[in-house]
């Protein structure tokens, strides 16, 4: 991938079964200001009707409390970027792909600081330079986990009951699907209340 003064970002969205899906994301060069990923609008799902939970199964059928996906929000696209960065060697904590040829490392700015604060993932994939991916505002350290040798899943929570999972193929350096998560805790505890 040749070198240049601008970063270009290109996302094609997709929705089928309700899930959010991002083709087509190309990023280019080394500089410029971050791009949003995701801008495309996606048509919104239809709303559950009156009584119809927007869970699979119900939170009144659930023996204890569980998250649940739903479609993913727009207005979050704007929150996490990613981009070329210079290549960095010396981050501290790596996790190594399955090939071990590739790596990320996590970075949280300052812990001592109480969040939202930004949190950072540099990753690394045998080339000169690195992919910077940023979550602007996160709640805790996003949760990153190599699915194979090339996909990373990533999680990242915007408060204690609301947060976002995305699947990217670093090799591509693109994003291939990504929701909401929320925290089921509250809709458990509101379906199974003890009634006096």
């Amino acid at each position: 991938m040749k070198s240049s003064s601008k970063l270009a970002l290109v996302a094609a969205v997709v929705t089928v079964c309700g899930l959010l899906t991002v083709t087509g994301v190309v990023v280019e060069g080394d500089a410029g200001p971050p791009v949003p990923l995701a801008q495309a609008a996606s048509p919104a799902p239809p709303a559950p009707t009156e009584g119809e939970s927007p869970c699979h199964t119900p939170p009144e059928n659930w023996a204890e409390p569980r998250n649940f996906h739903t479609p993913f929000m727009n207005k979050f696209s704007e929150r996490f970027f990613m981009r070329h960065d210079v290549l960095l060697d010396d981050v501290q904590e790596k996790d190594f792909s399955p090939n071990k040829g590739y790596w990320y490392g996590i970075y949280m700015p300052d812990t001592d600081v109480p969040c939202p604060q930004d949190g950072i993932i540099y990753i690394h994939v045998e080339r000169d330079y690195s992919l910077r991916v940023v979550f602007r505002g996160c709640a805790a350290r996003p949760k990153v986990n190599w699915i194979n040798e090339k996909l990373l899943y990533v999680e990242v929570w915007w408060s204690d009951i609301l947060g976002s999972y995305l699947i990217l193929d670093v090799e591509r350096e693109q994003i291939l699907t990504m929701e909401m998560i929320q925290n089921g805790r509250y809709a458990y505890e509101q379906t199974h209340r003890e009634t006096p």
